[in-house]
């Protein structure tokens, strides 16, 4: 279980390394949104928020987040942390005017 916001640090060098995601299948982004959302689950749910985790997760399938929202959805239904809950609240954000 990740204690402290120090263990999110890893995510600056995901983020640098994976530079073009979207040369991802569409099977791979979606096992990728699985896999951070299985690993938010593990954490502990008062832990704040990190927008390098963020960001990260946000931008995999983006335009269009056919496999984010769902997932963000189904998580925040079975688990919510201070995390999902600000990705939800930026999902939400994000639907004005649409």
């Amino acid at each position: 279980m990740i204690h402290c916001l120090e263990d999110y640090e890893f995510f600056d060098t995901i983020t640098e390394e994976l530079t073009d995601i979207s040369k991802f299948t569409d099977s791979e982004k979606e096992q990728l949104i699985q896999t951070l959302f299985d690993y938010l689950k593990r954490h502990d749910p008062e832990l704040e928020e990190n927008f390098y985790f963020i960001h990260f997760i946000e931008n995999i399938d983006h335009p269009g987040y056919p496999f984010y929202y769902p997932e963000l959805l189904k998580f925040n239904t079975e688990n919510r942390t201070i995390t999902s809950t600000l990705l939800l609240n930026r999902y939400i954000n994000a639907l004005k005017g649409t």
